[in-house]
């Protein structure tokens, strides 16, 4: 017989099952297609799990939409009463307070119907790039590493994202609302552009769980950790003293949200000041410095309308808009 028949070739080859035998006679392509597709699915569906409880941890189900309100709202009074106590700014208007505690509902009504479909978007990419690199434990003694490790993870990248907010027009014409409060106090800590949060679900926290894929227990841990935004934001006389680059302190965060121009990219960090060190953007305030914050220009939003729609204030207002630049940008090299 000729070496070339199929029964001399079939003497060449030996298949170790029918499955093997299969891919030789249908071809590579369509066996790598299957496997491939389904290891796709699973990691996407994965993520979109993980992704989802990082944002929607706060928020819960629809019959508990009311319930994440009213939390956010009892800690920022709560917050305003302890803020009594020893105040950086006393008698702040009262009209800043009530339009940081009903655009915090607007927003929240806005996080709970977008951020589904920011993270459905998110976990598909995430899917598609192979998903986690490393699985983070979600019990036992592997918790004291993997919850440090993951909120340094994702601080890291709340950073560099905020140092970008300052840094493109794009993301700073959304970020200045938070910055326009002219009287810091916690009910800043949700003055944030309703919009941020997508931006953040689709193109910073995906790059995290790239290389972490974190349990429930790992994500619940870090967005309990993420309500001291709010004592960061408070109206108070605290700092840390010599701890100073271990957590971030009310007068910190301050120094951040000055409108003057002098402490321009400065202490972006959310939760650990370290990031400043490690890229030098920090400034370490003085016992008594604590400036006053706002946009340079005194710009600020006139109502609850104008908040929600910021980038486009200048195309809804009657008055005058000031003729200063916004210099809110912060235009100065970064440290």
């Amino acid at each position: 017989m000729r070496r070339g028949s199929p029964r001399k070739r079939r003497r060449i080859w030996h298949f170790s099952s029918p499955r093997e035998e299969a891919f030789f006679q249908r071809g590579a392509f369509s066996f790598c297609r299957r496997r491939c597709c389904g290891r796709l699915v699973r990691a996407a569906v994965t993520n979109l799990i993980v992704e989802t409880a990082l944002v929607l941890e706060q928020c819960g189900s629809v019959e508990k939409v009311g319930t994440g309100v009213f939390l956010w709202l009892a800690i920022m009074l709560v917050g305003l009463a302890v803020e009594r106590l020893r105040p950086v700014e006393k008698g702040q208007p009262r009209s800043n307070i009530v339009l940081n505690l009903a655009y915090s509902i607007v927003r929240f009504w806005a996080i709970f119907a977008g951020a589904p479909i920011a993270a459905t978007a998110a976990a598909v990419a995430v899917g598609a790039l192979g998903g986690g690199v490393i699985v983070l434990p979600g019990a036992g003694w592997g918790l004291f590493w993997a919850i440090p490790l993951y909120m340094l993870a994702m601080d890291l990248a709340e950073y560099l994202f905020h140092r970008a907010q300052h840094a493109w027009p794009f993301l700073w014409a959304m970020h200045s609302l938070h910055h326009s409060d002219t009287a810091l106090n916690i009910t800043t800590t949700t003055r944030h552009f309703w919009i941020e949060v997508a931006i953040k679900v689709l193109c910073v926290y995906p790059f995290v769980n790239l290389l972490l894929r974190p349990s429930p227990v790992v994500l619940t841990a870090n967005v309990i950790a993420n309500y001291w935004n709010f004592v960061a934001h408070m109206n108070i006389r605290l700092s840390f003293g010599r701890f100073w680059p271990m957590l971030n302190s009310p007068q910190y965060h301050r120094v951040h949200h000055a409108a003057d121009l002098a402490y321009a990219n400065c202490n972006f960090a959310a939760l650990f000041p370290v990031f400043d060190v490690i890229f030098r953007t920090y400034h370490r305030p003085e016992k008594d410095e604590y400036p006053a914050s706002g946009l340079e220009n005194g710009e600020a939003p006139s109502g609850l309308l104008e908040a929600i729609a910021w980038p486009l204030r200048r195309y809804l207002r009657i008055r005058p808009v000031p003729d200063t630049p916004d210099e809110g940008f912060k235009s100065k090299d970064l440290r």
